[in-house]
Parts: C-alpha cells; structure tokens; sequence
C-alpha cells in the first residue's frame, strides 16, 4: 500500500543505484513527502547492550537493532543460482550495504554477477532483501560488508 494515497510515501534511498530497489517506503504511516526520514546511528558503534555478539551499529544497520541473534544472511540453492537473504533496516543512513565472496576466508572481493532481485518489506521500515548469485562450481565463503559512506 504505499504511495498508493493510503500509507507511507515513497523516499529515495540515500547511495542507490537508480531503479526500483532505490526506493522505500517512509518510516512515517501517513508518509513525509519532500522530507527525508532517515535515521542516523546514535550510541557506541562498539558497543553490544544485549551481549549477542553483534555491535550495536551492525544491529541497527539490520534492523535487528537489540533483537535476539539471528542469522545475517541466509543462502538457499534455486535452480543454478544462489539465492541469499539479509535484513535491512531502510532508514539507516550513511550506510552502504555489499556482498562479498572469498575463497580461503583471506582476501574477499565484491561477489561478481550478483543482483537484487526482490525486497519484502516489514514493519518499521525494517525489510528483507533477497539477492541471486550464480553458482561457480567452486568452493566460496560470503559475507555481507557494511559500509559507513558518511
């Protein structure tokens, strides 16, 4: 329902490429037309209130901001494609989110050929985005970078 005149407004996404997946919806219900609402991190970027492991800052980039530990990405096989899950909390700025593959867990590089191929949105502006990557018949470790771009 958003933009649609009955629920959050649509906002560009700070640092995105153009196309569908540079928008989201407004973290307000009734929407925030020409205002940006995105929220920055405040706290110790170190710091670990819940002791789960995860830093608070990577906790709020996720959205999974004091929320028991959960996976970060999950992988699951479609077809000759890898299909990988992530959480994203939208409003997060100076923020930037990438794949990333190694094959000896030393040396990782931006994972090659990947794509966004869907986003679910939650509550809360909170989402799960849903990249493919193809299979290469090697052995290969992923992991998901995130970037303070501010």
């Amino acid at each position: 329902k958003s933009a649609d005149g009955g629920g959050p407004s649509l906002v560009r996404m700070e640092n995105s490429a153009d196309g569908p997946f540079a928008w989201r919806p407004s973290v307000s219900t009734d929407g925030s037309p020409g205002i940006d609402d995105g929220i920055s991190f405040k706290g110790d970027p170190l710091g670990d209130q819940d002791h789960d492991g995860l830093v608070d800052w990577v906790e709020f980039v996720l959205g999974t901001d004091q929320a028991p530990a959960w996976p970060v990405l999950t992988v699951e096989e479609k077809g000759d494609q890898l299909l990988i899950r992530h959480p994203k909390n939208l409003a997060a700025m100076g923020v930037q989110l990438g794949l990333e593959a190694s094959v000896d867990l030393m040396e990782w590089s931006p994972a090659p050929d990947h794509e966004q191929v869907d986003r679910v949105y939650l509550e809360n502006g909170m989402a799960n985005e849903w990249l493919e990557l193809p299979k290469t018949g090697q052995e290969r470790y992923l992991r998901l970078q995130i970037r303070n771009v501010e």
